[in-house]
């Protein structure tokens, strides 16, 4: 019957073969392109950073607020906010995989993050079935770092348009120390002392303070000694050497590392005294 309404002499090159269509793939979720590097410290020189979030005295999160990138920072934040707060955002597809980038919400607002693993446990939920799992997702924030455990159907897929900044959260440990060792009862699970947090913390926040790269652990993350201008020291503070010097932490490498953490500090401290004398004048 398709034939007479098709006659094969006025439609040659048309023949009535049954096609078969092969199934859409799955929609796959952005993970990080290659054209979309994290903010990476320069090597050799003194980067002014912000400490943004602290998984320990020894292992934390740095932003460069001098980044020609970062003020845009505030209005992607802005923007992903009025966006997320839309509950018809698209959810996560089922086939995401760890290394995805996604939106999270948390502290009141929605950031960037990055998928890190995904794991099915029994749900703790009121009412759940006997045996019913959900999907929790641990997940690194890529702009203001820091890492937490969301269910996968709080988080919501990431629009191209939010993709565009680089990520601003450059992950970082503290070169060359270790916990001192103590039986202290108030140490953390990682071998730190509470005294530990709060002396970094204390020579940190709220300001801006320099990051030296002085090399890259196994996993290729910076290692990095840090310097903060500390008004009850009245001096520049090598807060590597200060974590040994109030017997917190120990050097790695006690004798090379000892003395490079004396020099650049000394350094700094000259390098902040002509400063200060430039001012005054």
């Amino acid at each position: 019957m398709i034939r007479e309404k098709f006659p094969q002499r006025r439609f040659s090159s048309m023949t009535l073969e049954q096609v078969f269509f092969l199934p859409l793939p799955l929609p796959t979720f952005p993970v990080i392109p290659d054209s979309l590097q994290l903010l990476q410290l320069v090597e050799g020189v003194s980067n002014d950073v912000i400490l943004s979030a602290m998984v320990s005295p020894s292992h934390f999160f740095l932003q460069q607020p001098t980044h020609p990138t970062y003020p845009t920072l505030a209005k992607l934040d802005m923007w992903m906010s009025v966006c997320y707060q839309d509950a018809d955002a698209p959810s996560l597809p089922e086939n995401v995989q760890p290394g995805s980038i996604c939106a999270a919400p948390t502290m009141g607002g929605w950031y960037r993050a990055q998928l890190v693993a995904i794991e099915e446990v029994p749900s703790e939920a009121e009412g759940a079935e006997e045996g019913e799992l959900v999907k929790m997702c641990d997940i690194r924030f890529v702009d203001y770092g820091g890492y937490e455990r969301l269910p996968a159907e709080s988080l919501r897929q990431i629009k191209t348009d939010f993709m565009a900044l680089p990520f601003q959260a450059c992950e970082c440990y503290l070169a060359s120390v270790v916990p001192a060792p103590s039986s202290d009862e108030n140490k953390t699970a990682d071998g730190w002392s509470m005294q530990a947090y709060s002396l970094v913390e204390d020579l940190t926040q709220a300001q801006v303070i320099q990051a030296q790269v002085v090399g890259h652990a196994a996993d290729g993350l910076p290692l990095v000694f840090l310097y903060t201008y500390s008004h009850s020291f009245g001096q520049v503070v090598h807060v590597n050497q200060e974590l040994v010097r109030q017997g917190l932490a120990v050097w790695a490498v006690p004798e090379v590392v000892g003395e490079q953490a004396e020099e650049t500090a000394s350094e700094e401290n000259e390098q902040a005294a002509d400063e200060a004398e430039a001012k005054a004048a």
